[in-house]
């Protein structure tokens, strides 16, 4: 594969959170080699760190509405901000690939 073919099929392993979050970077992650193969583990993380960001906050605003405390809730706002960020830094590492 050529340089821009392997940068194309990265980027679609971080553009795919919005398609195929686990699967597409899991499957191109152990058919890939290369620089593609780090990109589609990293895409991998990132896609597995919201999900887990976001289960965990609902846990603690599933706590907040039971017991009302402003501190349960900020936590799980800081942690629902945390799958935000990853989501987004999907986006911005695939942008960067595509247009290097």
């Amino acid at each position: 594969m050529s340089k821009s073919a392997n940068n194309v099929l990265s980027s679609f392993c971080y553009f795919s959170v919005f398609f195929m979050p686990f699967l597409f970077p899991l499957i191109v992650w152990i058919l890939a080699s290369g620089d593609t193969s780090k990109h589609a583990g990293k895409a991998l993380l990132y896609h597995i760190l919201p999900i887990f960001s976001m289960l965990i906050s609902a846990v603690f605003f599933a706590g907040f509405s039971a017991n009302h405390s402003n501190i349960t809730f900020i936590i799980g706002f800081i942690i629902a901000l945390l799958g935000i960020y990853y989501v987004i830094k999907n986006l911005v590492l695939g942008i960067k690939l595509l247009f290097a």
